[in-house]
């Protein structure tokens, strides 16, 4: 009896210890020569599962198999090993026959439906659970109750793949009931059974949880995000999205003791860190938010995620100067960093931010091919691309607009693995930055399909509303922007709600209504105090009112933001230091706008030469 344990220990450290596949298979081969059972093939199939040949798995379980017909695991076995081989037309084969022989066996049903949703064939994944079902027919059972709960979550999942939302959350409703009856029917089982099943419970209300945030209900989202962690208290997807639901909410406690929480538990601590961060960022603890990342960024293996969540976040506290060392240590952190997509992707962030575009633009290209970074540096370039503070500015120059909606295309097309609403929002983008009437027109019918999927998708409703503006349909445009500043701020569509509110602010401030204009730049700063627009539409305001000195410093903060790169805000500035008697400053200003732009109209002959006559004695 001591020789098989003696044989296994032996394999092991053959495997553990000295990596050494073919010892370690050896062990096992020596165990089926001295006695063929189905015991010692199916750990010689386990054997060759672990050194990844399920090929010769196969061979083995089939081999338990003729010695023991009636093994109730082997069949499920030997349909993972078929899979593992990627001979799908064979596994389906096996289990089709399994399910026929043994109908009774539920797992061999959820097994055969989930294979035929990952190869995309819906109908004979219902056809298959249909079968389940009527198998199971009125099963009360704990067992038939668990089977049932897996049925539910695959049917939802296929309701979820083609789009049906309501049918999913309904789907989803049914098994979070069907695990309550489980819970219910588990009272004197074993520790380790109620665990898995309050893990159960807790995965499908945190995906009920997700399914109504992402349509904008945040009260359902929060009650069933809680209930989640009432029934599993380290599901840390639901603590990670309950504690960016409270952020977002601005309930900043309730966010910092999730974090806490997963902190304690050891739990997805990088992205722990990064909320606690955003949060001391939001309590204006900007040091102690700064050291947080520090600590990330002060090894070996540079988190790059880590850095471009800093440069959101700083750029969101308005202190964008603070970044360029963070990127100089990461490039300092090895010999390979210059090399890496994390960190080009990071620096052309950081470029587009400070108005650099086309270097950010070159350093996102260089990202762009890499799986981990490709497509979120890709959107990027088609952001920039597709900017839409563009509109208007090229009107008379249509050529150098089209190029850049040529290149969006051209990206667009080499975009795999996002979402198709994505997709569809960039093509209609492109139709609407082409600002020719018949195309603008037909972005605003891309833009209503979008909605019919997504019915607050607010970059579909922002670009209707730039669409209607172009138009000359106003009214239409004020609409929807009203109808998005009424909407629960939410980080993942915080550049999209920021455009809505400059957009409803710019026409406020047109038709004179500078209080509800100046609510919605100080909304915008709340949540980005690097919003350059934002400071500029509140000069303007200002200025409208003849404050010149107030208005010279809000536009100073504008000029600031734009990286002195905008020479129209320049020039605002520069007035207003003029109209405030601050002749040096204006003179300055001035000096700066004419690097930038050295036949910028007007700023000679109104601002710079006025400026040096009235400093003349």
């Amino acid at each position: 009896p001591g020789a098989p344990k003696a044989r296994i220990a032996t394999a092991n450290i053959h495997l553990n210890h000295r990596h050494d596949k073919k010892e370690y298979i050896r062990c096992f081969e020596g165990l089926v020569q001295r006695n063929k059972s189905v015991v010692t093939h199916c750990m010689l199939a386990d054997a060759f599962m672990r050194t990844q040949e399920p090929s010769k798995a196969v061979e083995h379980y089939q081999e338990a198999l003729k010695l023991s017909p009636n093994e109730s695991d082997l069949a499920g076995k030997i349909g993972q090993a078929l899979v593992s081989t990627h001979d799908f037309a064979q596994a389906i084969k096996f289990y089709e026959e399994a399910v026929r022989k043994q109908p009774g066996k539920s797992a061999l049903w959820l097994s055969l439906a989930e294979l035929y949703m990952k190869l995309g064939k819906s109908g004979d994944s219902v056809r298959t659970l249909n079968g389940l079902q009527e198998t199971l027919g009125s099963s009360d059972t704990v067992e038939g109750l668990m089977v049932r709960s897996k049925a539910q979550l695959l049917t939802a999942q296929l309701h979820k793949s083609a789009g049906a939302v309501e049918e999913y959350a309904r789907v989803l409703g049914e098994a979070r009931n069907t695990q309550g009856k489980i819970l219910g029917r588990l009272r004197g089982e074993s520790a380790e059974l109620i665990r898995g099943q309050r893990r159960a419970a807790a995965t499908v209300c945190s995906e009920l949880a997700a399914h109504f945030e992402s349509h904008k209900n945040f009260n359902e989202a929060l009650r069933f995000y809680g209930e989640a962690l009432k029934h599993d208290e380290k599901h840390s997807d639901a603590m990670v999205a309950l504690a960016r639901l409270h952020l977002d909410r601005d309930e900043l406690e309730d966010a910092r003791h999730l974090c806490t929480q997963m902190f304690k538990h050891d739990l997805q601590v990088e992205t722990a860190t990064m909320l606690l961060a955003d949060i001391m960022f939001r309590s204006n603890e900007f040091d102690e938010a700064i050291g947080y990342f520090s600590q990330m960024l002060d090894s070996n293996n540079v988190s790059y995620r880590a850095l471009e969540k800093l440069i959101l976040l700083i750029r969101r506290a308005g202190r964008l100067a603070d970044v360029p060392r963070f990127i100089t240590r990461a490039e300092k952190s090895s010999a390979r960093a210059a090399m890496e997509p994390g960190l080009h992707y990071c620096k052309g962030l950081l470029a587009r931010h400070m108005r650099n575009y086309q270097e950010a633009l070159l350093e996102l290209n260089q990202a762009r091919k890499d799986g981990e970074w490709g497509s979120k540096a890709t959107c990027v370039m088609i952001d920039i691309y597709l900017d839409p503070d563009q509109l208007g500015e090229e009107a008379n120059q249509p050529s150098p607009m089209n190029d850049k909606v040529k290149m969006a295309k051209q990206l667009r097309l080499e975009l795999t693995n996002v979402k198709p609403v994505k997709l569809m929002l960039y093509e209609a983008y492109e139709m609407l930055m082409s600002q020719h009437k018949p195309t603008v027109e037909a972005s605003i019918d891309k833009f209503s399909k979008v909605l019919d999927i997504e019915k607050d998708s607010v970059d579909a409703l922002l670009g209707m509303s730039y669409a209607l503006r172009l138009l000359k349909q106003e009214p239409k445009a004020r609409n929807h922007l009203k109808r998005i500043s009424k909407m629960q701020y939410n980080t993942d569509e915080a550049d999209e709600l920021e455009r809505s509110y400059l957009l409803l602010a710019d026409m406020y401030i047109q038709s004179n209504k500078n209080d509800l204009a100046q609510e919605l730049c100080r909304k915008c700063l709340q949540y980005n105090k690097s919003c350059a627009k934002a400071w500029e539409f509140q000069g303007l305001i200002f200025e409208k009112e003849a404050s010149y000195a107030d208005a010279a410093q809000v536009y100073e903060m504008a000029w600031q933001f734009d990286n002195k790169r905008n020479p129209s805000v320049g020039f605002k500035l520069a007035f207003n230091y003029l109209k405030a008697k601050r002749f040096v400053e204006a003179i300055n200003i001035c000096t700066e706008v004419l690097k930038v732009q050295p036949n910028f109209p007007k700023i000679k002959t109104e601002i710079l030469n006025k400026a040096r006559a009235s400093l003349r004695p």
